[in-house]
């Protein structure tokens, strides 16, 4: 389970991103397929400890987020793109 994750539909996919579980802030990017109702784990973002309440958008190929909070609970002023796809991250 999960809370403050965000997601974001793009063609036929949702990308799960961030959130807070039972003892942990994720890191994790997650894709699920309408077509197939299945999740397939991308993989973990790179440069962040974890993320939550992040405001993400899609550009081109790309999963724009920026804001949210941090592991300490910190207001993030960073942005992060990720090509949709991969777990590649800029």
């Amino acid at each position: 389970p999960r809370t403050r994750c965000r997601a974001v539909v793009f063609k036929d996919k949702m990308f799960l991103l961030g959130g807070v579980g039972d003892s942990f802030l994720s890191d994790i990017l997650y894709e699920f397929e309408f077509k197939t109702l299945k999740w397939k784990k991308l993989g973990f973002i790179n440069s962040i400890e974890g993320i939550s309440q992040t405001d993400p958008v899609i550009y081109n190929d790309l999963l724009v987020f920026f804001g949210g909070s941090g592991p300490e609970k910190q207001i993030s002023d960073t942005m992060y793109a990720v090509k949709i796809g991969t777990s590649e991250s800029g």
